[in-house]
């Protein structure tokens, strides 16, 4: 199987598994009322099953995209600080102050590989 597909069939994969989690917190906040985990509710939906599933699209668009040392850095930089930053920002609004240092370095390290993502897009593209 090709790069491109493996990248985006994985990418798929998290997004889906991205998608139920933030349907089940939005189903968990609808019935009890408890709306303050929107914030984590946005972003697992919005980093998780949307940009992910983008992600997804893009690999398997553009083989180039997930080829590479910087496309493996990128998508493990990614999936490992994402997780950690929707933890932390629970925690965060849970009222746990001592979450916020890992909330910050997480919520960089998700952007650097945002950011890793779009260097990809800006030198990969019509290769």
């Amino acid at each position: 199987m090709e790069t491109s597909t493996v990248a985006g069939h994985a990418w798929m994969r998290l997004a889906a598994c991205y998608f139920a989690a933030a349907v089940l917190l939005g189903v968990y906040m609808g019935a009890s009322g408890d709306i303050r985990w929107y914030p984590v509710h946005a972003h697992i939906a919005l980093l998780g099953w949307v940009s992910m599933g983008l992600f997804s699209w893009a690999v398997s668009a553009w083989p180039s995209l997930s080829e590479g040392r910087m496309a493996k850095v990128q998508f493990w930089l990614y999936n490992v600080s994402l997780p950690v930053m929707m933890l932390s920002l629970a925690g965060k609004i849970a009222g746990i102050t001592a979450v916020e240092p890992v909330l910050g370095i997480s919520s960089v390290t998700t952007a650097l590989a945002v950011l890793l993502f779009v260097y990809g897009v800006l030198t990969r593209l019509g290769r």
